[in-house]
């Protein structure tokens, strides 16, 4: 899904720069679940360093990659075998099941090209959906990660 969710935080002039851990959470709009997530942050005073966008679009293999520690990341030689310790990744992942979106399975609903099938909040589904594992496992550097997106300072709000 390309699109995310941004909130601005406002952050004390007084703390000094330095690597942190954000908490937070979020309420589901269309399920009766609250998640709770964590993220490391960069703090730096403005003029210092270019800041990151507040949204960047992901390439959307994480869910197949080791070092993103996707959970389909083990099914790279599971393309051609469904038994033993393939057969994971040929059934319903355990755990991501919500109800407002289609099952989850990292193999078996991939698109021709082995891509991930579109799928857009509100869409009815029959089947299965898969993250597209095959095509990003065949594409060079797609598990690589990257730096964020950044912007001018002027481009930055300042909330008071």
């Amino acid at each position: 899904m390309h699109f995310g969710i941004v909130d601005k935080v406002k952050i004390p002039e007084s703390l000094p720069d330095g690597d942190y851990i954000l908490g937070f959470r979020w309420e589901c709009e269309q399920l009766p679940q609250v998640w709770s997530n964590c993220a490391d942050v960069k703090i730096r005073k403005k003029g210092t360093a270019k800041a990151t966008k507040p949204y960047s679009d992901w390439s959307g293999c994480e869910p197949c990659c080791k070092n993103t520690m996707g959970p389909c990341a083990n099914c790279t030689s599971c393309l051609n075998d469904k038994s033993g310790a393939c057969e994971y990744c040929w059934q319903p992942l355990k755990g991501f099941t919500f109800g407002a979106i289609p099952q989850y399975q990292c193999l078996g609903y991939e698109t021709a090209d082995g891509g991930a099938p579109d799928w857009y909040p509100g869409m009815p589904w029959k089947t299965g959906w898969s993250p597209g594992c095959s095509k990003c496992w065949k594409t060079k550097d797609s598990c690589v990660q990257s730096d964020r997106e950044t912007v001018d300072d002027d481009a930055v709000e300042t909330l008071v």
